[in-house]
């Protein structure tokens, strides 16, 4: 991810790679003050539980995320920051287009992970020809979010095993621990 920001004039990270071309388009419009920090998802979700659920499976991946409640706050955050990879509820619309297709555009966005209501088969299509590279139904589980965005399932790292739908049971005692 790119952050403009005005206290920092040095550049972190490698960019090395097909990214190197946004970078330097971005660097010449902004100058020094242009910072890279990969590793920020951009969750954009509408709708509080599913929002919830979101932020209790990428808090439980140890994921670093910004959440926008509505496509304005979005829009604001992308102002501020391009991000890498984002997760977005398919059924948004910025003007008479797709959220998705909005950040498909975006040339340092890698990776868009759709969600919508599960066995919706035209909202999958829709979002996945929009430019989603996945599409997850609701609610998402903590395994399905961690195999999409290539980070270790909580199986992997010596937990217990996850259910396949909903909220986890570690995801649910996690923040029941905050």
């Amino acid at each position: 991810m790119y952050v403009i920001n005005g206290n920092h004039s040095q550049a972190r990270g490698n960019f090395a790679g097909p990214d190197t071309e946004s970078f330097t388009k971005l660097q010449n419009e902004y100058g020094d003050n242009l910072v890279q920090d990969a590793g920020i998802i951009l969750v954009v979700e509408v709708r509080p539980e599913d929002a919830r659920t979101l932020t209790l499976c990428l808090t439980a991946l140890e994921a670093e995320f910004r959440l926008a409640a509505s496509v304005e706050q979005a829009i604001q955050l992308l102002q501020r920051a391009i991000f890498r990879e984002a997760i977005v509820a398919a059924e948004l619309n910025v003007g008479q287009d797709p959220m998705i297709a909005y950040l498909s555009d975006l040339p340092a966005t890698d990776l868009i992970v759709a969600t919508g209501p599960p066995g919706d088969w035209e909202m999958e299509r829709s979002a996945r020809f929009a430019g989603a590279d996945f599409y997850l139904p609701r609610p998402v589980s903590v395994n399905s979010l961690a195999q999409t965005l290539r980070k270790p399932a909580l199986t992997e790292i010596g937990q217990e095993p996850q259910a396949q739908t909903g909220l986890d049971t570690k995801a649910r005692n996690f923040m029941e621990t905050k």
